[in-house]
């Protein structure tokens, strides 16, 4: 699962510049990460399932740059890229668990992190969604 970390200006090794998703660096360090973690895996055939990134709902990072909502969507669209390029690479609609999950009222409080106590309830929407996920359409 992804996260603030995508979202935030970042270098790479031996660059100045700073980059943030969507651009033509973070795409290509990105895939290239991906790609090997691709080749790590594919020994054992296993499958990479990769969490898409929801908005910040609230609290005080929805009000930073990592919040940004083009953001988010240049990184979402990379993921979703991942799993048109490679086969072996799924996606966890995490955003739209998520907004189902919160449709009764916030499971986020700060915006970002899950409520501690609705941990138990939210984690067993994404464990049956990723067993689907994994197991493949009418396994």
């Amino acid at each position: 699962m992804s996260g603030l970390t995508e979202q935030t200006e970042l270098r790479l090794p031996g660059s100045d510049e700073w980059i943030v998703a969507g651009d033509e660096a973070f795409i290509a360090a990105h895939d290239t990460l991906m790609e090997a973690l691709i080749e790590l895996v594919e020994p054992y055939r296993a499958d990479v399932v990769v969490a898409d990134s929801p908005p910040f709902s609230s609290g005080p990072l929805s009000r930073t740059p990592m919040a940004d909502d083009e953001r988010i969507a240049a990184w979402n669209r990379q993921i979703t890229s991942w799993g048109t390029r490679w086969p072996s690479v799924d996606t966890l609609g995490w955003t739209a668990l998520l907004a189902d999950l919160e449709t009764a009222g916030t499971i986020r409080p700060d915006g970002v992190h899950l409520d501690h106590d609705k941990h138990t309830v939210v984690g067993e929407r994404p464990a049956a969604e990723l067993l689907r996920v994994v197991t493949g359409p009418g396994a």
